[in-house]
């Protein structure tokens, strides 16, 4: 579709009504702003976005109301149909794509204000998931055409589930009580929104013409490269701030399409709220064209204005580090990361990370990673968050090295993956790590 033309979202506003300890029944409500359908069917929403839909007039538009039911799972401590601290319930609905045209960006974002002044709200966790991916909230999940043909009754009917777990904590159990004694009804508003997914092109080296690129990249849209960029005339300014930033809307993607972009070491820095940067490879040159050798860091992550966070950084193989400076909540998957002259993943004061997957590799002459405290300088910057890493998964090489530095900074804390050293050191409690005798490695898992 050509970028002229409307561009429609189907929005459904999902109310949660989720009784607590003594509320008999538990029902979700949303509606859908789309075409009527008078055979819907409950927990059903019916979803048309067509390719040619300029002419369309959307006061043709109507609201319809279902009702969802959640299903409190069976738990032999707790009456039936309650919910209470170590229950779960579920509720699903329907994505109904069939005969959609174009690919589809969903988002399901949970609006978590209602319950945040309650005791041990934290402890109520709410996640959706479509199929056996977990949405991130606020995030775009991407459902793409298959065989660049329209959705079909078999392939565009995508199943919602909705999960309410209330996570026991003995050291909140006289919160938990309370809420228990109080009772009554907690509304968490959940909306969830479909819409077209749009691509921009990008082919230019000049990285003033890739700004314009993204200056008509609209929030939740796509930037793909249609060849290898070669980024290395660009330096940065001085020793601390990157040369150029490129700033993406909310809810980006920037698709390395199988392409390399080729970098100076930290002299293009990327940020945007829920960013995804993913599919190519990275490489890091030195610092200028009178250095030899390579970069450090092959991508740099940075958030100048508070407008970095929840980036999504997989499928990317990288020659050089991965760099973070103030920006929280990014997410590793699937990455292929080689350290050149220091670290796999840096992470300065204010950023965080969480390593879900991937293969990281140390150069032999450093710490595999390192995780910042903030310094003097920092705190004058008005940065004062420690930075900090979750690893969940992954396969890690240290080369002999230390994991992670510890002098002005923090380690990791690990609940999974597969090492070449013994990191107990660095576990979570109740994760134990032990030799496999197998692979030679040591694995991270539950005891």
């Amino acid at each position: 579709m050509k970028k002229n033309k409307v561009k429609y979202s189907i929005i459904a506003l999902l109310i949660l009504a989720i009784a607590v300890f003594m509320i008999a029944g538990t029902y979700s409500r949303y509606a859908s702003i789309g075409q009527a359908d008078a055979n819907v069917q409950v927990a059903k929403w019916a979803v048309a976005i067509t390719a040619d839909n300029g002419n369309k007039d959307l006061t043709q538009y109507q609201t319809q109301t279902q009702d969802i039911t959640f299903v409190v799972e069976p738990n032999a401590n707790v009456v039936a149909g309650k919910v209470a601290p170590s229950t779960k319930a579920t509720a699903t609905a329907e994505l109904d794509l069939t005969g959609t045209e174009v690919a589809v960006d969903f988002t399901a974002t949970i609006d978590e204000s209602q319950i945040s002044g309650l005791p041990s709200y934290d402890k109520l966790v709410l996640t959706t998931k479509m199929g056996d991916t977990v949405l991130t909230s606020g995030k775009p999940q991407l459902i793409e055409l298959e065989n660049n043909s329209a959705f079909t009754a078999a392939n565009g009917k995508k199943a919602i589930t909705l999960t309410l777990e209330w996570k026991n904590d003995d050291e909140n159990n006289a919160d938990d009580t309370q809420m228990g004694v109080d009772a009554g009804t907690i509304v968490v508003p959940v909306t969830f929104e479909a819409r077209q997914h749009l691509v921009t092109n990008v082919s230019s080296n000049n990285i003033n013409d890739i700004q314009t690129a993204l200056s008509n990249v609209a929030q939740g849209e796509t930037l793909k490269l249609q060849n290898d960029l070669d980024l290395t005339e660009y330096t940065r300014i001085d020793g601390g701030t990157p040369g150029h930033m490129l700033n993406f809307p909310d809810n980006a993607t920037l698709d390395l399409n199988g392409k390399t972009i080729t970098t100076r070491n930290l002299a293009v820095s990327y940020q945007g709220d829920n960013l995804t940067i993913q599919n190519g490879t990275l490489l890091a040159e030195p610092i200028n064209a009178q250095t030899t050798g390579k970069g450090s860091y092959a991508l740099f992550l940075w958030d100048n204005d508070n407008t970095s966070h929840g980036i999504t950084v997989k499928n990317i193989t990288t020659d050089g580090g991965i760099n973070a400076y103030n920006a929280f909540d990014i997410v590793l998957e699937d990455c292929d990361v080689t350290a050149t002259n220091y670290y796999a993943v840096y992470g300065n004061a204010g950023t965080s990370f969480t390593i879900n997957s991937g293969t990281y590799r140390g150069n032999g002459s450093s710490t595999l990673f390192g995780f910042a405290v903030p310094d003097s300088s920092d705190i004058a910057a008005g940065i004062t968050e420690t930075s900090s890493c979750i690893i969940n998964g992954g396969t890690f090489y240290t080369n002999g090295k230390a994991l992670c530095l510890t002098s002005g900074h923090v380690a990791p804390v690990i609940y999974g993956g597969s090492f070449d050293q013994d990191v107990s050191t660095y576990c979570a409690t109740g994760y134990v790590c032990e030799k496999n005798n197998e692979t030679g490695m040591w694995d991270v898992r539950a005891q």
